[in-house]
């Protein structure tokens, strides 16, 4: 199936190829899809995996669903975990492309096929496997203590509407190369390439949103990244299946909501048929692009609002760099803590300035400004959680910290000096985030917070001679000035003119 913007091929029981051309020519980039593709999967207890990639066209029936000028669909039935003799589990698999679309919607049936009295004894997990050639995987979870919310395709706007939080990682080593999760997932990209420099621009992107009715989604998720690229550079399991999951959430094991080593210590758990065999349905949209940016963060119609070269400039800083950077998922800095943090850089897999965050010096500043403008109402609500977890640890005099080393507020630079730059920018942060999301009742709720911040800059004001003068320099660790500083006196006059407009 294709339509110039998007081609998309597939054998029996799996999707081969996701392959895109962002100017809608057919001239089709990489695809997005490594060796592995799309398949249904079952693994056994000792890591053996039957799988839908196995079957061949005897085993299922494709069928061309009514094609009109604006739209065209297939459906295959029958794709199954293995052989038919072997097999567990049936799923129905319906495609639809629409002319001039970036995306196709991809929606799945399924049900447990074993007969009553019937038994597979020996299964760690029944899923479906998207094995991914872009080099770096990014998740947007709901709040984990969160129901699975009915989210409709027709209603976009109810996709990420709560806080939630963010994962992240590229070229994760073996041992943390899975990240499992029981907390919804609404959107999930990858993009980029792998290498050093030049390397790392990908020209390819695979993006995910679900849509899933209350009930129906997966048990449980998994993140894949590979620092081998073999047989994949990243990937996504929906778990449909796992008894032992259950077990992991009940007893708060640490295989889950951590990057770790996959299944193989995972217990299996028997699989029984039945009258009440489990079923399943759910819908996702995949966007692809032959760019390193997740193409559904366009609007239909979009693309053609603003210069290609601009367009690609500004998606790929913000989603490419600023929303890895986020640490927000339980268990991401502290075992059992859930915090509003972000780091300087992405996971690959390691961070700069190591287990330190919150550097508003204004590093990110800039991060949370380039995610405020996205549009995404998810993103800005990730800016809020950040904002407000610096805002926590003002002191009596109003002073913001620094970072934080791990969870706990640092007030001093690295180079032992106080500046005043995270006062200056995280304030702007915070109107920002007023500005872009139209929130203003938070902001009004929030101000006297502003307003503590802000004493601790009119505080440094020498009256007589009308400057501030300041122990430390405006930004960058490890600058050293004082006094009545250009950098800092020059920055307040605009920060005192927008902060008495937002008091207005």
């Amino acid at each position: 199936m294709s339509n110039g913007f998007v081609c998309i091929v597939a054998a029996p029981g799996k999707i081969t190829v996701a392959s895109a051309d962002h100017s809608g020519q057919g001239n089709y980039g990489a695809n997005t899809l490594a060796s592995g593709g799309v398949v249904l999967e079952r693994e056994s207890g000792d890591g053996s995996v039957l799988t839908s990639a196995s079957l061949t066209g005897a085993d299922v029936l494709i069928t061309a669903n009514n094609a009109t000028e604006s739209s065209v669909g297939v459906t295959m039935a029958g794709v199954t975990d293995g052989p038919a003799a072997t097999a567990s589990a049936s799923e129905d698999w319906e495609f639809a492309l629409e002319a001039g679309g970036r995306s196709f919607s991809f929606v799945r049936t399924g049900r447990v096929t074993l007969a009553p009295g019937a038994e597979v004894a020996d299964v760690r997990a029944l899923r479906r496997t998207w094995n991914w050639a872009p080099s770096s995987v990014t998740g947007w979870y709901d709040e984990p203590t969160a129901a699975s919310r009915g989210r409709k395709k027709s209603d976009p706007s109810s996709v990420g509407d709560g806080a939630g939080s963010v994962v992240q990682m590229k070229a994760g080593p073996p041992g943390a190369d899975f990240f499992p999760s029981v907390a919804p997932l609404n959107r999930v990209y990858s993009l980029g390439g792998g290498g050093e420099e030049l390397g790392q621009v990908g020209n390819m992107s695979i993006d995910l949103r679900f849509f899933t009715d209350a009930g129906s989604g997966p048990a449980a998720t998994v993140l894949m990244s590979s620092e081998a690229a073999s047989p994949y550079f990243s990937g996504f399991q929906e778990v449909l299946l796992a008894g032992a999951v259950r077990d992991y959430v009940a007893n708060g094991d640490p295989w889950l909501e951590h990057w770790g080593g996959g299944w193989d210590g995972v217990s299996a758990t028997a699989l029984s048929g039945g009258d009440a065999n489990p079923a399943w349905s759910s819908v996702v949209e995949v966007g692809v692009n032959d760019v390193d940016f997740p193409v559904l963060a366009l609007l239909p119609g979009e693309a053609s609002d603003m210069p290609f070269t601009d367009l690609q400039s500004v998606l790929i800083g913000i989603y490419a760099s600023p929303v890895g950077c986020l640490m927000t998922h339980r268990d991401a800095i502290r075992d059992g803590v859930s915090v509003g943090q972000i780091a300087t850089t992405i996971a690959r897999p390691d961070r700069g300035y190591s287990d330190t965050f919150n550097y508003f010096d204004p590093d990110n500043y800039i991060s949370t400004a380039s995610m405020l403008w996205s549009g995404e109402r998810f993103l800005m609500e990730q800016v809020r959680l950040v904002v407000e977890r610096s805002g926590a640890f003002l002191t009596a005099e109003g002073q913001l910290p620094h970072h934080f080393s791990g969870v706990t507020p640092v007030y001093q630079a690295l180079s032992g000096e106080i500046q005043t730059g995270p006062n200056v920018f995280w304030i702007l942060s915070c109107l920002n985030y007023a500005k872009s999301s139209g929130n203003f009742g938070w902001l009004r709720d929030y101000f006297p917070t502003l307003r503590k911040a802000s004493m601790f800059l009119f505080g440094l004001i020498d009256y007589d001679v009308g400057m501030a003068n300041v122990s430390g320099s405006l930004m960058i660790d490890v600058f050293l000035r004082s006094n009545f500083t250009a950098d800092t006196n020059a920055m307040l006059v605009g920060f005192l003119r927008d902060f008495a407009g937002a008091e207005r």
